[in-house]
């Protein structure tokens, strides 16, 4: 590169108190203290004067060279005393930041020792003879590795005062550095690909990093531009260039732009903001044959559970030996892990596939995947992938209804791990099975249906509890009577007695008590049947006459049940009633319901939350009063007995109940009883036989289910 020469002027300027060492003098630097106090003869030195250099004029230059120019006053030299004619100058050169004003140089001196340890400082001595005039000194040029940013100077000029040597240096002729400078050049580092193989069918991108030699370097130099050059190997004569604009580190060739199948060779020239034209890199050869296989790893999902019901992307990683990126993919599911399906297949490259929604089947299933390199060489398959598919199976197909009283439902489904039936009459459903568990595709129902129009749904529950959606069925039950049926009824102290008579050519049949349309009790083939569990009030009786899953009703007979007072009994022995008199002050019953809650306090509300539970509590007390001890002497010996008990009272209340305490109280004419007790969950016929728990509230049915 040619040498220039630049002027450099100095800046600032200050002199530096050496007399408090360590605190102003910028350095602590025992042999520099003693160069900047001493010259050559070992003369002690006046006050040092420190100089900066103004080195904007070789911005984005190296400096190779320099010299030192200052304007020198001999005025007060005699011009008798040769001797004392020559001004003897040491100069030390260091590159550091510093401020005008009160000078410490802490930042500056430690530098300043560290070079000094280095053996890097550069140190120039030099003296001169004089005229008695005032004139120009250059000291010679020379080389280093530090930028004259800096300068100690120090004289011995005889009886010359430095004050005068100072102002000049402050005055209108600066000290000034002749600079040889020459322009950086760019080179371009880390390029990519510097080998290799690509795949010519996409776009290509080369990138480089602009660098230079930053030694002696004004400033940094940055790429204005670039210049990109390829050319095929089989033809390098024929060069193809691509020029950069701007910082841009990276081009682009599209793609079916490079020889196929073969190889090319690329370089980079990056140039500078400085008008510097970089240096071409070496040609780097690339290849466009590829030939190694690629593998698929790290698919997801593995070892999760998926949603089968929506659209699930299934992704990997290709990897090439080579680095190219692959060009298509294969992928494929099982059921076992052995018998594979291709679910999709595409030319991309993507690593990722959407599968649809239900190209799973529910439970667990295998995947797996292959990938094609970019000259479309097919890769190994990869380990398969398991995964759990949770998705709602398609609802079922219902095949029929059987027209009996208890219809038995047919149907088909698949991924099927329960099921539930419902059965709806007008727009009440009077029937649900609820959730059963298993794959059965039968099932047949557990109430009566009494002649007329239903629709029978169903849907099924997948793994994890996932649910189908609703299929319908319309059916007419349509059944012939079968039995002739004559019942008479009516109360009978405490409880309502049933008799009848049935006349019917099934050998086989069972003969149920319905009380208000609910069966309340199995009697066989016997023909009476006293209902103890009667509340007050009126009622509806029927007889049911049940053979080979269809039923005939006897025609309704009404009774008008009065209880003249509270009655308790064991529900296992509904005849063995207590009866609890009413006195003046405890003619009624008293209840509670509570609902069991829960208060949290939580940060910044400032009153508490609330829990609730769907579970219920309902508690009575009641008294009664008699002549003596007989009846407390039974009743102590029941609760014992018996858990579970039923409340009737004149008002039409029945409940069944635990008796929690019995309290008592005796006056000189009678005895005073005051009982409390819990209502509980009680599977009565209904509930055990016919099913009629579909029909409870929730808190009723809960138990069910857990019976």
């Amino acid at each position: 590169m040619a040498v220039q020469t630049l002027r450099a002027y100095a800046c600032q300027s200050a002199v530096v108190d050496k007399s408090r060492p360590g605190e102003n003098f910028p350095c602590t630097s025992e042999a520099l203290i003693r160069q900047c106090q001493y010259n050559p003869y070992g003369d002690l030195l006046t006050t040092p004067l420190l100089l900066q250099f103004d080195l904007t004029p070789a911005d984005k230059k190296r400096i190779v060279g320099y010299s030192l120019n200052l304007y020198t006053l001999d005025t007060d030299i005699p011009a008798e005393d040769p001797e004392n004619r020559r001004v003897t100058l040491t100069a030390i050169c260091f590159d550091a930041d510093w401020q005008e004003g009160t000078v410490t140089f802490s930042e500056v001196g430690a530098e300043l020792t560290a070079r000094m340890a280095e053996g890097s400082p550069a140190v120039c001595v030099s003296s001169l003879s004089k005229e008695r005039v005032d004139q120009w000194s250059e000291y010679p040029s020379f080389s280093n590795t530090l930028i004259p940013r800096n300068m100690f100077l120090h004289y011995s000029t005889g009886r010359a005062t430095y004050s005068k040597i100072a102002a000049a240096h402050a005055a209108s002729n600066k000290p000034y550095l002749e600079l040889q400078c020459e322009d950086v050049q760019l080179y371009a580092s880390s390029p990519a690909p510097a080998g290799g193989v690509v795949d010519e069918t996409r776009d290509t991108t080369f990138s480089w990093a602009p660098s230079f030699d930053a030694t002696r370097v004004i400033g940094t130099v940055s790429q204005s531009s670039a210049r990109l050059e390829w050319r095929d190997v089989t033809t390098p004569a024929t060069v193809y260039n691509l020029v950069v604009q701007g910082t841009d580190t990276q081009a682009t060739i599209p793609a079916n732009t490079l020889p196929s199948n073969g190889a090319f060779e690329w370089r980079v020239r990056a140039d500078g903001d400085n008008g510097a034209e970089g240096i071409w890199s070496a040609w780097y050869r690339v290849s466009t044959v590829d030939s190694a296989k690629t593998s698929a790893v790290d698919l997801k999902p593995d070892l999760s559970y998926v949603a089968g019901d929506r659209v699930q992307r299934f992704s990997w990683t290709s990897v090439s030996p080579l680095g190219t990126q692959p060009h298509g993919y294969e992928l494929q599911k099982s059921d076992d892990g052995v018998i594979w399906t291709t679910v999709a297949s595409a030319v991309t490259s993507n690593s990722h596939c959407d599968v649809p929604a239900h190209t799973f089947s529910s439970g667990n299933q295998y995947w797996r995947v292959r990938t094609y390199n970019s000259d479309n060489v097919v890769g190994e398959w990869s380990t398969p992938a398991q995964i759990t598919i949770i998705s709602a199976p398609q609802a079922p197909q219902i095949i029929g209804v059987t027209n009996h009283s208890y219809p038995t439902i047919t149907w088909q489904a698949t991924g099927q791990y329960g099921y539930q039936a419902q059965i709806i009459q007008g727009e009440d459903i009077i029937y649900d099975t609820r959730i059963v568990a298993g794959s059965g595709n039968q099932h047949t129902v557990a109430n009566a249906l009494v002649n007329g129009n239903y629709i029978v749904r169903m849907r099924v529950v997948g793994i994890n509890e996932a649910m189908s959606d609703w299929s319908e069925y319309p059916v007419i039950i349509a059944v012939l009577s079968f039995a002739d049926i004559i019942l008479t009824c009516g109360q009978q102290g405490y409880g309502t007695v049933l008799n009848w008579t049935i006349s019917t050519d099934k050998t086989t049949f069972e003969a149920l008590v319905l009380r208000d349309g609910v069966p309340v009790a199995s009697c066989g083939t016997a023909t009476q049947y006293k209902d103890y569990l009667v509340p007050s009030g009126k009622h509806t009786y029927s007889i049911r006459v049940k053979a080979e899953g269809d039923i005939t009703d006897s025609q309704p007979v009404t009774v008008d049940i009065a209880l003249p007072c509270i009655l308790i009994a064991p529900v296992d022995r509904p005849d063995d009633i207590l009866i609890c008199r009413y006195d003046t002050e405890r003619s009624s019953f008293a209840a509670t319901y509570t609902s069991p809650k829960e208060y949290i306090q939580l940060s910044g509300r400032r009153r508490p939350m609330v829990i609730t539970s769907d579970f219920e509590t309902e508690t009575l007390s009641f008294g009664y009063v008699e002549p003596n001890d007989e009846v407390k002497t039974k009743l102590l010996q029941l609760v014992q007995e018996h858990a579970v008990w039923v409340y009737r009272d004149a008002y039409g209340a029945q409940r069944y109940i635990a008796i929690d305490s019995i309290s008592y109280k005796r006056t000189p004419a009678m005895y005073q009883y005051s009982i409390a007790a819990t209502v509980v969950d009680y599977q009565d016929y209904a509930a055990r036989h016919e099913g009629y728990s579909v029909l409870m509230p929730a808190y009723q049915t809960m138990m069910v289910r857990d019976g």
